[in-house]
């Protein structure tokens, strides 16, 4: 019995794992079956999630104009609770919080990222210590907010908001 097909995250990532560097043991079986390898980019529907006609942001930007995401930001800070402040990375996450994920890394770099002048915020739900441990972590420090849930509307907002994303992982 044999795959039809094998799916990677990513074009390149299905190149990867047909060199022995990165095929743990597989790249031999895998290069016998290079038909059947596909890589599928893991990445944004940038139609859905365009900032210069997302509904969920406070005000359009693209990439020639970004007025609007100074705009975004404020209103994203202010909804969460983190103080306004235009000069501090913004940096968001959000996903499942499961160390599969890489959630306890951010939660351990969470108060060395804060000391160099960042603010966090994390939105989605998981494994209950780690959501917990998000939980301390925003009730300790005001430059950090984390909402366990899911919230469309705020997703959106974060990933048009934030000056940089987070997206720790053990296993990719």
């Amino acid at each position: 019995l044999k795959a039809t097909m094998v799916s990677t995250v990513s074009p390149s990532y299905a190149d990867e794992i047909q060199q022995p560097a990165f095929g743990e043991g597989l790249d031999g079986v895998l290069r016998s079956r290079e038909d059947a390898v596909r890589g599928i980019l893991n990445g944004i529907d940038d139609d859905l999630w365009n900032p210069a006609t997302d509904p969920a942001l406070a005000a359009p930007f693209h990439r020639e104009d970004l007025a609007g995401k100074a705009v975004d930001k404020e209103a994203l800070q202010q909804q969460v609770g983190l103080p306004a402040s235009p000069d501090s990375p913004l940096l968001g996450f959000v996903g499942r919080f499961t160390a599969q994920k890489g959630v306890d890394v951010l939660i351990d770099a969470a108060p060395d990222l804060v000391a160099r002048g960042c603010q966090l915020v994390v939105l989605g739900t998981g494994d209950a210590p780690l959501e917990q441990s998000l939980l301390d972590l925003s009730a300790r420090s005001e430059a950090v907010a984390a909402v366990v849930g899911f919230d469309n509307d705020l997703a959106h907002q974060i990933f048009g908001s934030c000056d940089g994303l987070l997206m720790p992982s053990r296993y990719e």
